[in-house]
């Protein structure tokens, strides 16, 4: 049976990610989702979610606007919510390798870890490898729609500020159900752009079972041209697939840091951290203040 106690704190952990004016703190481009995984705010997202962004910040570049990486988090009260938009000055893409199921992983394996800035004490979700079964209860939690979904001081449709929870099923483990080592988990949720990054939860325990990659969408067709609609049966990764590694990678990251949660130059990172994977943004060294704003 569904354990409902686990909602506000599933919830809690869950950001939004996109982009706001330089200087400012109010979303103008929200492009998917992501997760706590460490109260320093470390996180875990799709790596393409983050190539959104940037194709995004590229396109405000172009006309003539400057904007910030951020992550939007939801945090409650007793009797409220409020949006806390932190800025990203940090994040690498992860690549691994499974040799037991390397001819069925996909050839790009699709995530990445970023930090919030700042000194943070955040909630977050663990994640250890877990048997996943067939028509196990399962939680979706994140932002389908991007800046559809996150809606702060709209006009025309009122404020939404928490991200959505949706319930289904574990419909099916990829390569196969008889997998030991399944590398992906399909369900029976439905998903849009924007839910790219959200994790995967265990209804019961609230574990993450995996991250939202993307979904098997459906056809459309209009003026005899027939294309894909950006909605789908949400699959993901599963937690057999990236648990050890994104610890792995999690400890590497606390290294680059100071104190304060501030970026450490490229000058004094330990000469163990590999610095060969994808920076958002790419020269960490022009950082400017780090504050929650």
């Amino acid at each position: 049976m569904v354990d409902k106690s686990i909602i506000p704190h599933l919830k809690s952990c869950c950001i939004s990610l996109g982009l706001t004016k330089k200087g400012d703190s109010q979303p103008i481009s929200v492009n998917g989702t992501g997760f706590l995984i460490d109260s320093d705010g470390y996180f875990v997202t799709a790596d393409h979610v983050f190539d959104s962004i940037k194709n995004s910040k590229n396109r405000f570049k172009k006309e003539g606007l400057e904007t910030e990486y951020r992550g939007f988090v939801y945090q409650t009260g007793k009797t409220s919510g409020q949006l806390v938009s932190i800025k990203i000055e940090h994040g690498r893409s992860v690549h691994m390798d499974i040799p037991e199921i390397s001819e069925h992983i996909p050839y790009r394996q699709d995530l990445l870890i970023g930090r919030l800035s700042g000194k943070n004490n955040f909630p977050f979700l663990k994640f250890d490898k877990t048997k996943i079964q067939i028509f196990d209860e399962v939680f979706v939690c994140g932002y389908p729609g991007g800046r559809n979904s996150l809606r702060p001081n709209e006009p025309m449709y009122g404020d939404s500020l928490s991200p959505i929870l949706q319930y289904g099923r574990v419909s099916n483990l990829l390569p196969s159900d008889e997998s030991q080592i399944p590398y992906g988990i399909q369900t029976d949720i439905i998903g849009v752009g924007g839910s790219s990054g959200s994790p995967i939860v265990d209804a019961n325990t609230e574990q993450v079972l995996g991250i939202v990659q993307r979904g098997i969408n459906s056809e459309v067709q209009s003026d005899r041209k027939i294309d894909s609609a950006n909605a789908g049966l949400v699959w993901g990764l599963s937690n057999y697939f990236f648990s050890d590694p994104i610890k792995q990678m999690v400890k590497f990251f606390k290294s680059e840091f100071d104190d304060q949660g501030r970026p450490l130059s490229s000058e004094k990172i330990p000469h163990n951290v590999e610095l060969t994977d994808t920076f958002y943004p790419e020269n960490m060294d022009e950082s400017s203040a780090h504050h929650n704003e």
